[in-house]
């Protein structure tokens, strides 16, 4: 069985009760958009669940655009995937490329843009994705059997917890 159908078969179990597949940005807020995780081990399930969802999704822009703002705002550095995601015959984003620089008339710049206008995409949403999927505080050396390989495995985790703390320090309540 190759990948695809692999990943179809497995599709529903993973399908909330909107029948959406969660966008990687949002089921991993911890990666990095071109971390090695995407590339191997869970994320990279994951986007194969996400490509194998976004095909069998209707390719009318108003539905793609639902989709989306259904889900948390992507961070800028996933800018071209969102793009895709809504003109899927463009061609979207193969994960190598980058977004472009910001020069006058640059078709990246104008897409980030357009993007940000429509609320799909935003600045430091990664932290505040991770925060709602948090159910209190969780030691980021739990990740790990040392506080050495936590820090050295899961620097965004420990990044994310040390802001989360630090917030609840300032809460009075």
């Amino acid at each position: 069985m190759d990948w695809k159908q692999d990943a179809r078969t497995r599709l529903t179990e993973h399908l909330d009760a909107k029948g959406d597949l969660a966008p990687p940005w949002e089921k991993f807020p911890n990666y990095e958009r071109y971390t090695i995780g995407w590339r191997m081990g869970s994320g990279e399930d994951w986007l194969g669940l996400w490509h194998v969802f976004l095909e069998q999704l209707g390719p009318e822009f108003e539905v793609r655009l639902a989709y989306l703002k259904r889900h948390a705002p992507a961070p800028f550095t996933w800018a071209n995937a969102v793009y895709g995601v809504l003109y899927p015959k463009s061609g979207g984003d193969d994960g190598d490329g980058d977004d472009g620089d910001d020069g006058d008339g640059d078709p990246a710049a104008e897409r980030r843009a357009a993007l940000l206008e429509k609320g799909l995409i935003a600045s430091d949403v990664a932290y505040t994705t991770w925060l709602h999927q948090q159910k209190g505080v969780r030691w980021p050396w739990t990740y790990s059997k040392t506080p050495q390989n936590a820090a050295r495995h899961w620097t965004r985790d420990l990044w994310f917890w040390s802001r989360q703390v630090a917030a609840l320090r300032c809460d009075p309540s």
